[in-house]
């Protein structure tokens, strides 16, 4: 019988919601800044805040966090499958409990 440790469920479960997270908040910051909710989103806000975020320069500024994000995302992914490849281990193993 295999024992496996709660800590590596909390890992994977982090993992899953980091990359869950900067899946979602990269899109959203791609394409939200140049979609008509984007004109819709700012119109409710102060006038001067309306201005500054119809900028193109502040929403190419979005969008390049979002993209960000994306590159976060695949370096991850690399990351983790080099690891598992490569053999290396990236958290201690912690003996089963007598």
């Amino acid at each position: 019988m295999e024992y496996h440790h709660p800590v590596r469920a909390l890992r994977i479960l982090a993992a899953v919601l980091y990359a869950t997270y900067l899946v979602h908040v990269g899109l959203l910051l791609v394409l939200l800044p140049w979609s008509p909710a984007w004109a819709q989103l700012t119109a409710t806000l102060p006038l001067p805040w309306m201005r500054w975020l119809s900028l193109p320069a502040i929403r190419g500024t979005l969008t390049a966090l979002g993209l960000l994000h994306i590159v976060l995302l695949g370096a991850e992914l690399i990351g983790a499958g080099n690891s598992t490849r490569t053999g290396v281990k990236t958290h201690t193993e912690l003996p089963p409990p007598y």
